[in-house]
């Protein structure tokens, strides 16, 4: 009940919120085994101990309705200690998946991450050096372009704002650009370098999606 407690303070106002650290400070008072970790970060145990907040967190978060696959898709970034930003981020991601245009840019994202890893497994390179659009040869390949450099302008700072229904909303609305390029450009074309030029292309939306969630661990 005291962890409960502590992890439910943690994610409403942060680790280091007032009432976190007066419950901790509570706490201390029946000295349970895993508080003094908690209270020192024991570098040691660091790796167990986080596992275990996590477990209890996805309770939390399950309790809340928010699926199994959304929690790992936002525990598997960068800061996952910080439960109140954790939080945050999987309730905007569970919001975004209840959308049409966030549930087909699901899709989109995971069929550009197929193609792209299939192509980097087979060529053995990474393309992520940076799409040129000059060489797109169809509107809606131009579009896509566009649509990233929108997204990325948008995403960025709202991510470094911790805004993740913001962020959410900029990711959603290439939803159109990405349905529209599949639909009219072949990705593996004869030329090599338009087909380089794809892939990379492909990259960006794997590298600007990537900034708000690991969606490659969402279901579906």
């Amino acid at each position: 009940e005291t962890l409960e407690a502590i992890l439910s303070a943690s994610v409403a106002e942060g680790v280091f919120g007032a009432r976190t650290r007066t419950l901790i400070e509570a706490a201390e008072a029946e000295a349970p085994g895993w508080l003094p970790l908690v209270r020192d970060h024991d570098p040691s145990v660091s790796d167990d101990l986080r596992s275990f907040l996590h477990d209890r967190l996805k309770v939390y978060l399950r309790d809340k309705g928010i699926t199994h696959d959304v929690i790992d898709a936002c525990l598997a970034m960068p800061e996952n200690c910080d439960f109140a930003l954790l939080a945050k981020r999987a309730e905007a991601l569970a919001a975004f998946r209840l959308t049409e245009d966030g549930e087909n840019l699901v899709q989109g994202f995971k069929r550009a991450n197929n193609i792209l890893t299939q192509a980097e497994e087979k060529d053995g390179v990474e393309y992520s050096f940076g799409a040129d659009p000059k060489f797109a040869e169809s509107p809606e390949e131009t579009a896509l372009f566009d649509a990233l450099d929108m997204a990325e302008a948008k995403i960025k700072p709202a991510m470094q704002a911790e805004d993740f229904a913001t962020a959410m909303a900029a990711m959603a609305a290439l939803r159109p650009a990405v349905d529209a390029f599949f639909e009219a450009v072949q990705v593996n074309a004869a030329n090599p370098v338009l087909r380089r030029n794809r892939l990379n292309l492909l990259s960006r939306i794997r590298q600007t999606c990537g900034q708000v969630a690991d969606l490659t661990r969402l279901d579906g």
